[in-house]
């Protein structure tokens, strides 16, 4: 969706998918973009109570842009050059406009005198929230402390005003972002050059080393360490220190395990089970479905191949006298495509010649 220059909102739940569906139709209309919405499945794969009243979202036109006299949307005759010139001049400005009367993106948590922001999105934000959580520290506490959170909806184009009164007076912000860098480049083009600049951490830390990974998911322990380290820097507060100690104890390696895989297993009574056991002294190649799960079974079988191909005498070498390759496919279903092969082959002869093409089939 960046490739295509199209905006991207991030709803952190069931309740703004549903909003930000709403705020896109109408982000879409005002700037005439393409609007894309980011879901993963720890915002879709959810059930929520929901607030549906018919006003709850109220959109707002903004009155601080300027629209061309021709206006932005497509037209007959409309040239790509045209096109392209009116999304990178108009059009992505159309929808920075929209966002920031719309408030898309908010201050969460604020304080007068914070030193450090966090700035998030989505998914990742719920776990601040629950980061936050495992640190003990309310909306209060943790503006107390010196922190400030600011929730991003249109998570690009960043829009820029937003982004730089919520780096007003910070030292350090942290970008917390699942998967690869998307806000932080952007914030770090927009702060660059610009006086007392924050230092901005997020996928590496203050000495370029990796503190949010790119791959995988992005743990709330994670997140917690992280704030909890650089609030400590700011101002020192004991229990902060106790709960940083805990989880930092909790998130400590015990050793690698793979929690993703599991060895296959047939369904009970599956025939199968016992059709996909191979000889001793022959090798197998694996089919597709139910056929391909024997290869992690100690079952002689490797590699792969279509549904009854390598079955048949001639068509594969054995790798000893008395070894054999064969398809792990059953005989029913080699025959089946056996035979539907031949019967293609016949309905390709003119009639006159079927009785005397059958009558050579071996």
């Amino acid at each position: 969706m960046v490739d295509a220059m199209i905006p991207v909102l991030s709803p952190s739940g069931v309740q703004e998918i549903l909003d930000f569906g709403l705020i896109g139709w109408a982000l879409s209309r005002y700037s005439s973009c393409w609007v894309g919405i980011k879901c993963v499945k720890d915002t879709v794969e959810a059930t929520a109570s929901i607030h549906v009243d018919i006003d709850r979202v109220r959109i707002r036109l903004p009155t601080d842009f300027t629209f061309p006299a021709d206006g932005l949307s497509i037209r007959l005759p409309d040239t790509p050059h045209a096109q392209e010139a009116r999304l990178h001049r108009y059009k992505l400005d159309a929808a920075r406009a929209f966002a920031r009367c719309n408030d898309l993106d908010r201050m969460v948590i604020d304080s007068s005198s914070a030193k450090l922001g966090v700035i998030t999105h989505g998914k990742s934000y719920l776990d601040v929230l629950q980061a936050l959580d495992d640190l003990g520290l309310a909306e209060t506490a943790a503006a107390d402390m010196g922190l400030r959170i600011y929730k991003v909806g249109m998570i690009w184009p960043l829009e820029p005003q937003g982004a730089q009164n919520f780096a007003e007076g910070l030292e350090k912000i942290l970008v917390v972002e699942e998967k690869r860098s998307l806000m932080e480049s952007q914030l770090k083009e927009q702060m660059y050059g610009l006086q007392n600049m924050p230092l901005i951490v997020g996928k590496r830390d203050e000495e370029g080393k990796t503190l949010f990974q790119p791959e995988m998911a992005l743990d709330s322990n994670q997140i917690a360490i992280a704030i909890a380290e650089r609030l400590l820097e700011i101002k020192h507060d004991a229990a902060l220190q106790i709960r940083l100690e805990v989880l930092r104890a909790y998130n400590t390696p015990k050793g690698v395990t793979d929690v993703l895989s599991r060895s296959y297993y047939f369904c009970s009574g599956c025939p199968h089970s016992s059709s996909t056991v191979v000889p001793d002294g022959s090798k197998a190649y694996a089919g597709i479905g139910c056929h391909w799960m024997a290869q992690s079974m100690e079952r002689s079988t490797t590699g792969y191949t279509q549904m009854g191909a390598r079955a048949w005498p001639g068509w594969g070498r054995p790798h000893s006298p008395n070894a054999s390759i064969c398809s792990r496919t059953s005989v029913m279903e080699r025959t089946s495509t056996l035979d539907f092969w031949l019967f293609g082959q016949l309905l390709r002869q003119k009639p006159t010649s079927l009785t005397r093409s059958c009558s050579t089939t071996p």
